[in-house]
């Protein structure tokens, strides 16, 4: 159902470079690494289906947009959470808890979301949907119980306890995906305009690009 590292063909025409820079280094700084530490990170995944634009688009300029396309595949999510470990990092903006850690996740949940309800399942609450969409993402590679743990861990920063309906809702999402009535691939993100991605997580790209700046060792800022 999911498609390795070399088949997903994200381009990085889709990105300007700003935008892409802004949102790797917002990655990171939500991720709590520093930017050295997650370019390095980065940088020892494996991206065998990224050589190809790195060497059309040069090293520099285009290769955030590289490391963003990468992030944004299935195979992406998934060594970033490996590398990083399960723990999500959130912020509080406006009252609100965002979850801000998986570009995936942003793009992703509205789509997913949709096509999970044509299937007459209900998610309740943005941040269920993208705890559902997170947690598919780690069972497609792990294991259900693992799956459940993500998400879990991420009800606990909602008001809400975690219940026994939202456990049938996260056995029916999985099912879905098991039994391939919904698709959840890299495929879905070719479909949507990248302005979702911060209109979903509540951002204007001129703040994404100032967090970036902000995010950025002294050493780096022109």
């Amino acid at each position: 159902m999911m498609g390795g590292l070399g088949e997903y063909a994200i381009s990085v025409a889709m990105f300007s470079p700003e935008f892409a820079q802004a949102l790797f280094l917002v990655l990171c700084r939500l991720a709590g690494r520093s930017f050295a530490m997650s370019r390095q990170i980065v940088e020892d995944l494996p991206r065998s289906g990224s050589a190809g634009r790195q060497s059309r688009h040069g090293r520099q300029g285009r290769l955030e947009a590289v490391y963003v396309a990468y992030l944004l595949s299935v195979e992406g999510c998934r060594d970033l959470i490996r590398v990083l470990g399960p723990t999500i990092a959130v912020i509080t903006m406006q009252g609100r808890v965002e979850i801000l850690f998986n570009l995936y996740t942003f793009v992703a949940a509205s789509r997913f979301d949709a096509n999970v309800r044509d299937k007459g399942v209900q998610l309740k609450r943005p941040i269920q949907a993208m705890a559902h969409i997170l947690a598919v993402s780690v069972y497609a590679t792990r294991t259900r119980s693992q799956a459940r743990a993500v998400l879990r861990s991420l009800v606990k920063l909602d008001p809400t306890e975690w219940s026994e309906a939202e456990q049938a809702t996260t056995d029916a999402v999985i099912q879905l995906v098991e039994t391939n009535q919904v698709e959840f691939n890299a495929w879905q993100i070719m479909e949507l305009d990248m302005q979702l991605v911060v209109s979903v997580a509540g951002w204007t790209v001129s703040q994404l690009v100032v967090l970036a700046q902000a995010a950025q060792p002294d050493s780096s800022r022109r």
